[in-house]
């Protein structure tokens, strides 16, 4: 079996991901690829630190927790566009944002804002990140054992 070694102290069975992955993609090759791309990708972010993303929604930016800048982010912005884009056509699985477009031409609507932080190294719980990829590998999702103190908040554009 192969395994990857993606950071000090902390393996996962390589083949038992990429079969969870390939039953999303149903292209080994391509399942492959994404495969390879988080693991290196959330490696690099667990030892180095890095820039993470995360969408939400607000009537107004002074309006979110600061102390709670929430646990789900993607490690890359196209993601987040994917997710936009899924979420606005309404061709999605995300049941839980129909309120969030349902009055998006409205004057009183929620606005999409983008929120991007700079972790420092060993801030993303693993286990739990691999599992929600294994899951919904297209979200390229790492789950934070915290909350980002560096970070920018913008509107989504």
């Amino acid at each position: 079996m192969k395994y990857i070694k993606l950071f000090e102290n902390f393996d996962k069975n390589y083949d038992d991901i990429l079969k969870e992955v390939d039953r999303f993609y149903t292209d080994i090759n391509r399942s492959k690829e994404e495969v390879d791309y988080y693991l290196s990708e959330i490696n690099n972010l667990q030892k180095e630190g890095g820039k993470i993303y995360r969408l939400v929604f607000l009537y107004s930016p002074d309006k979110i927790d600061l102390s709670d800048l929430g646990k789900h982010w993607c490690i890359d912005r196209d993601s987040i566009s994917n997710f936009f884009n899924t979420l606005r056509d309404g061709s999605n699985e995300y049941d839980s944002f129909d309120d969030e477009f349902k009055d998006y031409d409205s004057e009183d609507k929620k606005l999409p804002y983008i929120i991007t932080a700079n972790i420092p190294p060993n801030f993303i719980d693993m286990d739990y990140s691999i599992s929600q990829f294994k899951a919904l590998p297209n979200e390229l999702e790492v789950n934070l054992i915290g909350n980002p103190k560096d970070y920018l908040i913008e509107e989504y554009n």
